[in-house]
């Protein structure tokens, strides 16, 4: 079964960056342009994994990701991985501490972002 990925990303470029990348690493892909699109999303369709902006309009991702939380069991939800263009060494314990399972800087390093979504999902190339 081909794992599902929801990317909430509102930069277009990213975005369809990501959705390639992830399309091409043999996930399926639901992408959206914001936080409170994320949440929708999410409450609409199981997904495996969130990959989360974490600064986007409307609704940043760590409250995206609070809510997304809220949806899920309290053990063995989707896990959701941060990303950001901003960030300093500090800010990955912060982001954990906030509810994201990993946190990645921007730009995403391609093979280290399947890796890592590799070691949540255990599956895929």
């Amino acid at each position: 079964m081909v794992a599902k990925i929801l990317v909430a990303e509102d930069d277009k470029h990213n975005r369809e960056f990501l959705t390639l990348l992830l399309e091409e690493g043999g996930y399926s892909v639901v992408a959206v342009d914001n936080g409170l699109k994320a949440v929708e999303a999410f409450g609409r369709e199981p997904v495996d994994l969130v990959l989360m902006d974490i600064r986007m309009p409307q609704l940043d991702g760590l409250e995206a990701a609070r809510r997304i939380r809220s949806l899920q069991p309290k053990s063995g939800g989707a896990p959701i991985i941060g990303v950001s263009a901003f960030g300093a060494p500090y800010d990955r314990g912060r982001f954990l501490e906030e509810g994201m399972d990993e946190f990645l800087l921007k730009p995403v390093n391609e093979a280290r972002l399947l890796a890592v979504i590799r070691g949540f999902l255990g599956r895929g190339k």
